[in-house]
C-alpha cells in the first residue's frame, strides 16, 4: 500500500530534536502495518474513501530495563494528554478472557475526535507500534505529535524509528466517523463490563 507522505522541515526538525537525536528512519512509501483501518476503496470514482492513514505512525523498540513497557505508564501519559484511555490487554485479564497474542494494547480518544493506539507486535518482543489519527481533513496536531515521540524516548527510553506522517483528504471523513464510533463503542461496552447495571 502506497503512502503519500509529506514532511515539513521544521516538523521533522521538532520531532528530531524531540526524539534525542536518535536516528529516524523515514518510510518512502512504504506503510506496512501502521496504517490502521485499510480496507479495498471504492473502485469508482468520486466516491467516499474506505480507508485513512494514521496521521503519525512510528515503531519503537525496548531492550534492556526498557522492556516489556508498562502499560500503566502508557495509560497515564495519554490521560495527561487528555485521552479517555482503554487498556484492551488488563480488561481480558479482569474478565478472564484468552489473552490475545498482543501484550500492550492501549487505545486512546479525545474530545477532538482524535485516536491513538499503542500497540506490542505479537511476533516480534520488544517492539512495538504507535499510530495518531484526527478527523480529517489533516490537521496535524504537531505538540502531541512531539509528546508521543518524546514520551517514547525519553519516559520508556526506547528507541523509536520508521516515523511517518500522512495526510487524509476530506473524502476519507465519513469513513473515520465510523472507525471512531466503534472505537467509541468498545469503550462504553469496557465500561459496562466492569461496572454493569443494576
Amino acid at each position: 500500500m502506497l503512502c503519500n507522505i509529506s514532511i515539513g522541515q521544521r516538523r521533522m526538525g521538532r520531532l528530531r530534536q524531540a526524539e534525542n537525536r536518535r536516528t529516524v528512519n523515514i518510510l518512502p512509501k512504504v506503510c506496512g502495518l501502521l496504517i490502521v483501518a485499510i480496507v479495498m476503496s471504492k473502485a469508482a470514482s468520486g466516491q467516499e474513501r474506505r480507508s485513512f492513514y494514521n496521521d503519525l505512525a512510528f515503531h519503537f523498540d525496548c531492550k534492556g530495563d526498557a522492556y516489556p513497557v508498562h502499560d500503566e505508564t502508557v495509560e497515564q501519559f495519554l490521560q495527561s494528554q487528555g485521552f479517555k484511555v482503554l487498556n484492551v490487554v488488563r480488561i481480558q485479564r479482569e474478565r478472564n478472557v484468552e489473552q490475545g497474542p498482543s501484550e500492550l494494547f492501549v487505545d486512546g480518544i479525545d474530545r477532538e475526535r482524535r485516536m491513538v493506539r499503542f500497540m506490542a507486535e505479537p511476533l516480534s518482543p520488544g517492539t512495538y507500534t504507535v499510530g495518531l489519527s484526527t478527523r480529517p481533513p489533516t490537521r496535524h496536531a504537531t505538540q502531541l505529535e512531539g509528546a508521543l515521540v518524546t514520551f517514547v524516548s525519553d519516559t520508556l527510553r526506547c528507541t523509536v524509528s520508521q516515523i511517518a506522517l500522512n495526510e487524509n483528504g476530506p473524502e476519507a471523513r465519513s469513513y473515520y466517523d465510523e472507525v471512531f464510533m466503534r472505537r467509541e463503542s468498545s469503550f462504553k461496552q469496557a465500561q459496562d463490563l466492569r461496572h454493569p447495571p443494576l
